[in-house]
């Protein structure tokens, strides 16, 4: 069994007086890809973040053991992109200023990531630019990184079926190539069950892990 990537210890996490997440233990491994299912409201968001380290826990401890903050990464619901820049500066933007890159590698990689999205508009604004398409620079903005852990907050909600396919292949070819892991909050049934394990969260509370 390989060495853990971050473990969670009895976290409870939320806002102001109220808690969303209660008391959830879990162990992410090298390898892990998997599906945090629950309905609108149960806590997801808020467990992927607090594991991120996003949202402080009210309680336990989330431990990320050697993992440095370049690791995690995180695929927000809202694309969240800058609206000046191009889809491509959208990407390349976090490569320069978290890992220095040379702006000649930056790029390359932004533009592997877009193009593995089949995201051609590499010039565009985002306001210029579908739902959907954002959502795709915004995942192809993680996808260009070294990071070792993913935390993708419903990243194929505003997908069509192809696209959505096509998201999934590429976040898990990306935690198998950097030996790392993945876990994707959906609603989706469907798509949850493209992945090897899938974990359920009610009312907060993670009340069983089922390999698929």
């Amino acid at each position: 069994m390989t060495s853990p990537l971050l473990t969670a210890t009895n976290l409870s996490a939320g806002y102001r007086a109220t808690t969303v997440v209660r008391e959830v233990s879990l162990t992410l491994r090298a390898g892990d890809q998997v599906a945090l299912l629950g309905r609108s409201g149960s806590g997801k968001t808020t467990l992927l973040l607090a594991m991120a380290g996003l949202v402080p826990p009210s309680a336990g401890v989330v431990d990320r053991h050697s993992l440095s903050p370049r690791d995690v990464a995180v695929v927000f619901q809202s694309p969240s992109l800058i609206a000046e820049l191009t889809s491509l500066e959208n990407v390349v933007l976090p490569l320069r200023l978290s890992s220095r890159l040379p702006a000649s590698e930056a790029y390359d990689r932004a533009r592997r990531a877009l193009d593995s999205l089949g995201v051609d508009a590499v010039d565009a604004l985002p306001g210029q630019m579908s739902g959907g398409q954002q959502q795709r620079v915004a995942v192809a903005r993680v996808l260009a990184t070294d990071a070792q852990v993913i935390f993708a907050d419903e990243p194929t909600g505003s997908l069509d079926a192809t696209h959505a396919r096509a998201v999934l292949s590429a976040l898990r070819t990306h935690c198998t190539a950097q030996r790392g892991a993945l876990v994707l909050a959906t609603h989706d049934a469907g798509l949850a069950a493209a992945l090897p394990t899938t974990w359920r969260l009610d009312e907060g509370r993670l009340h069983q892990v089922v390999p698929c």
